[in-house]
């Protein structure tokens, strides 16, 4: 396989088609923090685009002193949360509850997965700490590449993850009561 920095010289060393296996390996990625970020699978893919075009325009500002993902992962970030403010997309809390308990109508117990549900509670958060919790775990970015994509100072990056997981608890006891206590109390 060859190296996201390989393609990164060929692409800027003029084969515009080596571009498309960087676009391959990072789609994913990118396609899932806007999707969370935004909360639109139209918009997300969208803001997958303008991501690569930027990322396309800039790659000679990258200058390897992060893993390629981190910088890429920092483009997408920034790019989604800038779509999210510009649409003033309406994440109330209440809204985003009523779908979730449409959801759990229409789902019954698929839905009562812890996975499932921490997704639905991460819906219901703020989209940046959100972003900082799905960024952490499921991601796997380490607190340092945190810091790199959202632009933020060590402490700031450990404050943020300890709110985020604050307020995605008080979330989970919220909304999830029921089945929480039937995991802790499970056999």
């Amino acid at each position: 396989m060859i190296t996201d920095q390989a393609l990164i010289i060929r692409v800027l060393n003029g084969e515009r088609n080596s571009f498309a296996p960087l676009v391959s390996r990072y789609q994913n990625y990118v396609f899932s923090i806007a999707v969370q970020i935004v909360k639109n699978r139209d918009i997300a893919e969208e803001v997958s685009q303008d991501v690569f075009m930027k990322v396309y325009k800039s790659l000679a500002s990258y200058d390897g002193k992060s893993k390629f993902s981190t910088w890429i992962y920092k483009i997408a970030y920034r790019t989604a949360i800038d779509h999210y403010r510009r649409i003033k997309h309406t994440s109330d809390l209440d809204l985003v509850a009523e779908r979730v308990n449409n959801d759990e109508g229409r789902k019954g117990a698929e839905n009562k997965d812890l996975r499932s549900n921490i997704e639905k509670a991460l819906d219901l958060m703020k989209p940046d700490a959100a972003a900082v919790l799905r960024l952490y775990y499921l991601e796997e970015q380490s607190v340092q590449e945190l810091c790199e994509i959202l632009d933020l100072s060590l402490s700031n990056a450990k404050i943020k993850l300890f709110r985020a997981r604050a307020a995605l608890k008080k979330i989970m006891e919220q909304y999830f009561k029921n089945e929480i206590n039937t995991f802790k109390y499970a056999d």
